[in-house]
């Protein structure tokens, strides 16, 4: 038979396995999404110390994740503030790149305008020259018995050549001969020409200061290069052209009357006359070209009233003056501009150099040891402060003994002061005296001959007596 107790005490160890057995069981059914491996079965062994092994199992290995996954984190923490470091310092290289290229940047603008101003004024002085040298020429002519000098369109010709030009054409052409016919032919010639001439000054008063500048500067061209295709041609759809060459204007028919044809979009010079003879072609656009001389005279001399040499040269001049002026005005702003990107460059660099200081600057950590005199490092803070009063009181003491006796210097230098003492005779002798009305000689005689009186006077007394 077996003992009741034993029995007894078997008993809850089988209650026990029994209802551990189904908790294992019916986990399953309750989380149906875990896993084998993540179900802790139950354990065949029902004591507490079996279960107290069994679940302390999971939490080591529970610290030992978490331990690892921290030093994971202390890692990427620290990849991190390193990645940040070298994104500051890369940053700041770039700031000092960018402001040595912005300094490179600003000294290559100053010099590009310094280069910009020496050739203007190169080209200044040699316009000058070259205007120089066509006034001595005109003058030259002038004096010569040559024609007249013309200006038309940037060009200088002269009048000789016209006159020559116009006697080399056959209308021109003089004919020596006493035949009526001759003569007959000769004046009606003369009268087509001067009813032409009319009817080209008639056009040329119509015109505007703007049309005759235009007509000016294409003739001009012209008679330069009569041969090259580049100024036989006006394209009518610049936009400069098309106003002043629209169809019925008065710079149109001038054109139109010295051989200019419209041809699609283009003014084609084709003169009448036979080809390779440009001496007689250009008598018309020559003639022209001295009628638009005449009338705007800012341009150029006048035919009726020519202006001496001296005055174009300094009108000139003036121009030139005028148009550097202009030319400043417009660098002005660049040049004001400029200066400010290198006040704020200068205020830049000013700001860093001053962040660097305040970055370099530290207060250094002393402690209350080191805060004593050097040689007395084994006293307490009183007697420290005690030594620092006896040093004030020992410079109080220098300096009053230096101020002390700059007072006794000053004092014996006061007492060396002396006024002497003035005889009232000397005063009365020098009241006597008048430098300002006479010479020394007068003064000295007359001084004498008051004591000479003085003395015979005093004789007398005494004799007297």
């Amino acid at each position: 038979m077996s003992d009741p107790s034993t029995d007894k005490k078997d008993e809850p160890e089988a209650t026990a396995e029994s209802s551990l057995e189904p908790l294992a069981v019916t986990s399953t059914h309750v989380f149906p999404n875990l896993r084998e491996d993540q179900i802790l079965p139950a354990s065949p062994i029902s004591t507490p110390t079996s279960l107290r092994a069994n679940l302390a199992e999971p939490f080591e290995e529970v610290t030992e994740a978490s331990s690892e996954r921290e030093r994971l984190l202390m890692e990427l923490l620290a990849r991190e503030t390193e990645r940040k470091k070298e994104g500051e310092r890369e940053g700041r290289s770039a700031v000092e790149n960018s402001a040595d290229s912005r300094d490179d940047r600003v000294v290559k603008m100053l010099e590009e305008m310094q280069r910009n101003q020496l050739k203007q004024h190169a080209d200044l002085i040699m316009a000058l020259k070259e205007i120089t040298a066509a006034s001595l020429s005109r003058s030259e002519a002038r004096t010569g018995g040559e024609g007249l000098i013309v200006k038309a369109g940037g060009v200088v010709m002269d009048d000789v050549d016209d006159e020559e030009e116009e006697e080399r054409g056959v209308d021109r052409s003089v004919v020596v001969t006493t035949d009526s016919t001759a003569v007959g032919s000769e004046a009606a010639a003369n009268t087509a020409e001067s009813g032409e001439k009319k009817d080209l000054e008639e056009v040329v008063r119509e015109m505007d200061d703007r049309m005759k500048g235009t007509a000016k500067m294409l003739l001009g061209n012209l008679v330069n290069n009569p041969k090259s295709d580049k100024f036989r041609r006006v394209n009518l759809r610049t936009p400069r052209f098309q106003a002043q060459l629209d169809t019925g204007s008065a710079a149109r028919k001038l054109m139109e009357e010295v051989g200019f044809k419209e041809e699609g979009s283009y003014l084609v010079w084709s003169p009448s006359t036979r080809e390779g003879d440009c001496e007689d072609e250009l008598g018309e656009v020559k003639k022209a070209l001295a009628l638009l001389s005449g009338e705007v005279k800012e341009d150029g001399f006048s035919l009726e009233n020519p202006q001496p040499p001296g005055h174009r040269l300094h009108t000139m001049h003036e121009r030139w003056v005028a148009e550097e002026e202009r030319i400043n005005r417009k660098l002005d702003p660049l040049a004001r501009k400029i200066r400010h990107l290198v006040d704020l460059q200068r205020d830049y660099v000013a700001e860093r150099e001053e962040a660097e200081l305040r970055g370099a600057t530290f207060k250094p950590a002393i402690g209350e040891s080191q805060r004593m005199c050097p040689g007395v490092s084994r006293l307490n803070g009183s007697k420290a402060a005690s030594a620092d009063e006896a040093t004030e009181q020992r410079w109080k003491r220098r300096e009053r003994t230096a101020q002390l006796r700059g007072e006794i210097e000053r004092q014996r230098m006061e007492e060396c002061s002396f006024r002497p003492h003035i005889n009232s005779k000397s005063s009365l002798i020098a009241q006597r005296r008048n430098p300002f009305r006479k010479s020394p000689f007068e003064m000295l005689y007359e001084d004498a001959s008051q004591r000479r009186g003085d003395v015979l006077q005093e004789a007398l007394v005494s004799g007297a007596h």
